[in-house]
């Protein structure tokens, strides 16, 4: 599918502040698998809250995060190697300044799911005119539920409201099929 294959509507185009953007779409367009999680995966399905940070997972490998790293570089940001490492290893979260009050946070663990699957799944936003996978309705809910943060707490209240799917996705295997 491409963005032409789609009808632009205000629900699956996706704005950012552009550097937001250009990092999207440099990534998407080099190959780099990635999800928008966070804030504006909140925001595709539907809550529109305020947010100071691009929220991205994509997979712990090596050789995928170096391509990764490649691209960032490419666009005068830097993923220092001891940052580049604690990716690789799965439990870091990198955060990268992109404006003086907005930031790129790079992620390769989410609780409860696995990267392959989620992305099976993602819903599709465009851009910059390149689609880019978020993460479903099901598996945000799921991540929020998890992290039991207020605000997180929170968006799942907002989004349940408004949404068809059952609360209970305690019993919900994503891996399962």
């Amino acid at each position: 599918m491409t963005p032409d294959d789609m009808t632009m509507t205000p629900m699956n185009v996706l704005a950012m502040p552009a550097p937001a953007a250009a990092v999207v779409q440099a990534l998407r367009e080099a190959g780099v698998a990635l999800l928008i999680v966070g804030a504006y995966a909140v925001r595709f399905h539907g809550h529109l809250r305020p947010t100071q940070a691009l929220d991205l997972w994509t997979p712990a490998d090596a050789d995928h995060l170096h391509g990764l790293a490649a691209v960032l570089a490419r666009l005068n940001l830097s993923l220092p190697p001891d940052q580049l490492v604690q990716l690789v290893e799965g439990g870091a979260r990198v955060v990268l300044p992109l404006l003086p009050d907005f930031a790129l946070t790079l992620t390769t663990r989410m609780p409860d799911l696995r990267f392959g699957a989620a992305l099976e799944c993602a819903d599709m936003a465009v851009v910059r005119g390149v689609l880019c996978p978020v993460l479903s309705l099901r598996d945000l809910y799921r991540s929020k539920r998890h992290s039991r943060r207020d605000q997180d707490l929170e968006d799942i209240g907002i989004l349940s409201a408004g949404s068809a799917f059952d609360d209970d996705v305690d019993g919900y295997d994503r891996d399962a099929g």
